[in-house]
């Protein structure tokens, strides 16, 4: 709903806007998986006694392990789907005033938002504490069909209800105004001021058994509650040095109730020597204040994503606990955090050597310092060679002295994943723009457009201080950085070990978002306007990157991901009166995901984080407008 302006007079004008939507979605993701690899950390999994009517004692015989109980993977087809029923409330609404006083046009806002989500686990889901002992009692069958009497035994450890909910809210006072204040021989000098005032709110609410960790093939979850006030000001000043330079000058300044103070500068130019020409350059700071989510998330116990060794231990004992296995690993938000600042600047170029053909390139530098993120259980592992007195020992729980091996420390208990901040990343990379519109016709127009991103670099520090250049391969330090319409020449991100690898064209699989950084992406569309229609033919494309490192020792080498691209069609007639209708198709071509060695993600065979694996999609809306 938009109602307004409100023409007060002829200088001042009242204005009020607010939006409702309510939406149910829901996920069907599959049947609940039971064994070793999803039950609690410590867990056994299903055990299949011998004494089980259904104990394979033939096939056991033949692996020379008959009369032990036998680790099963099982799916509990007979309980049914898992279903999630999410429901998501938001609505928002702003009022203000703006108009022109005392030669100042100002604005003046206040916005409140306000959202709310429920999440119902609606059937298949289970409590582990009552199905792992109705499975290894031996009573039921795991390569059949059940008894009724059985599966109604099971049914008891499903659930249905709401376990987790939360609400949100965010309340903006914002006053900016601007003024030509001073008369300059290329121009008026322009300054424009203002002051925002914010307040954000979280609450996140989970039910004792998702707290728990009691619900299978389900991460746990704890409750939060946090908020965060922000006051800031800022200004801009627009100067015209001669007729073809322009310089900006901008500062602001926030003040965090959680973190203090901080203020950033900016500085940008622009030089038109001719028409068709321009160029310009620009360098500030930055400043990212952590999430309420990043540092009030409650703890959560799961398992690393991948499987190791325990350095200290597996050598030795040769243990299924202590080698190849995926430990328990807390992850959880981090009051301590620190807030990520940023340098950054850039320089490019515009030519526009006919009416109907523009060009554009810049050269983009950032240096991020103190990002945010969690030290993988890669780098835990690779940076505490011998499981006692690395970088990141002190990541690495252990448990009393077992008296079978006095000599080795204890067995791993925990490895801790919480958000920390980290070294620095740097990122440089190349933006193309190029649009070119061709003349009309009697048969319409036709218009060409495309962003390019090329990613020249994209280091991690290492915590020795080096860089690393991951540009091209599968990284799982920190995920994937993408910038649109951008050749990234440089990221680099630092590790543990205070040294920097590079991301671009390689997989991460360190903290919390696995993925690559394409060397090229771009984004290309054809549009053809002809009275009330519009069509448009669009591209998505990525150039191919190296997938993710075969396993230490294992004597692979790194393979490449093809490149990937997806067509989209799409049209809109709008000659009904009030009335638009729009139509297209999605992934014209049908295109799958390119293939994936990569097993960061729940999503394997692809790499979710380069290609999405939805095939062809037909589509069709229409919109009315009340104005």
């Amino acid at each position: 709903m938009q109602r307004g302006p409100w023409q007060l007079d002829s200088q001042h004008q009242l204005f009020v806007d607010a939006t409702w939507a309510r939406n149910r979605f829901t996920y069907t993701p599959g049947p609940t998986a039971v064994s070793n690899l999803t039950t609690s950390p410590g867990s056994d999994g299903f055990l299949l006694p011998p004494a089980s009517p259904f104990y394979p004692h033939a096939f056991a015989r033949t692996f020379g392990v008959d009369g032990t109980p036998l680790a099963l993977y099982w799916r509990a087809v007979e309980l049914g789907q898992r279903t999630i029923e999410p429901t998501a409330e938001q609505w928002s609404a702003v009022a203000g005033m703006q108009g022109l006083a005392m030669g100042w046009r100002y604005d003046a806002a206040f916005n409140y938002s306000r959202a709310q989500i429920e999440t119902r686990y609606a059937n298949g889901f289970v409590r582990e504490s009552v199905l792992l002992p109705i499975l290894n009692s031996g009573v039921v069958n795991p390569f059949g069909a059940n008894t009724e009497d059985v599966v109604n035994a099971m049914s008891v450890a499903k659930i249905d209800g709401v376990l987790s909910s939360g609400r949100s809210s965010i309340a903006v006072l914002d006053f900016h105004a601007s003024k030509d204040v001073l008369a300059l021989p290329a121009g008026p000098m322009a300054l424009a001021a203002g002051i925002q005032v914010l307040r954000e709110k979280l609450e996140q609410t989970a039910e004792p058994v998702l707290a728990s960790g009691d619900v299978l093939n389900t991460n746990s979850a704890a409750s939060l509650s946090g908020s965060q006030n922000v006051e800031a000001a800022f200004a801009e000043v627009a100067v015209p040095l001669l007729e073809s330079l322009d310089a900006n000058v901008a500062v602001r300044y926030d003040h965090y109730d959680d973190f203090g103070s901080t203020t950033n500068p900016k500085i940008s130019v622009r030089w038109q020597p001719v028409s068709r020409l321009l160029l310009r350059a620009s360098a500030g700071t930055g400043f990212l204040a952590p999430s309420i989510q990043g540092l009030f998330r409650g703890s959560a116990l799961l398992l690393t994503p991948e499987a190791h060794d325990d350095p200290a231990r597996c050598p030795h004992t040769g243990s299924v606990q202590d080698c190849n296995r995926r430990f328990p690993a807390l992850f959880g938000g981090n009051p301590a955090l620190q807030p990520v600042v940023s340098r950054q600047w850039s320089a490019g170029a515009v030519l526009a050597p006919t009416r109907t053909l523009s060009l554009g390139i810049d050269y983009v530098s950032i240096l991020l310092d103190d990002r945010i993120n969690f030290i993988s259980s890669v780098q835990v592992f690779d940076q505490c060679p011998d499981g006692i007195t690395g970088r990141t020992c002190q990541l690495i729980h252990r448990g009393s002295i077992d008296p079978a091996n006095p000599a080795l420390p204890g067995p791993i208990t925990q490895v801790d994943q919480f958000l920390t901040n980290l070294g620095k990343a740097k990122v440089s990379a190349i933006d193309v723009n190029a649009q070119y519109m061709a003349p009309t016709q009697r048969f319409g127009r036709f218009a060409v457009a495309l962003d390019g991103t090329y990613n020249v670099q994209h280091l991690e520090q290492q915590a020795d201080g080096s860089y690393v250049d991951l540009v091209g391969k599968y990284s799982t330090s920190g995920g994937a950085v993408a910038l649109d319409g951008t050749y990234n020449v440089q990221h680099l991100e630092q590790q543990a070990d205070g040294s920097y690898v590079d991301l671009v064209g390689k997989y991460s699989t360190s903290g919390g978002n696995p993925g690559v950084v394409p060397r090229w992406r771009h984004y290309l569309t054809l549009t053809w306007a002809y009275g009330s229609w519009t069509a448009t033919l669009s591209e998505s494309y990525q150039t191919g990157t190296y997938d993710q490192a075969p396993p230490a020792g294992s004597g692979g080498t790194s393979r490449r991901i093809a490149a990937y691209d997806v067509w989209n069609l799409s049209a809109i007639y709008a000659g009904f009166a009030r009335w638009t209708l729009s139509a297209g198709i999605r992934n014209l071509l049908d295109r799958d995901p390119p293939f994936s060695v990569q097993d960061q993600s729940l999503q394997v065979g692809y790499d979710p984080s380069y290609a999405d694996p939805h095939g062809r999609l037909y589509w069709a809306g229409a919109r009315y407008s009340f104005r």
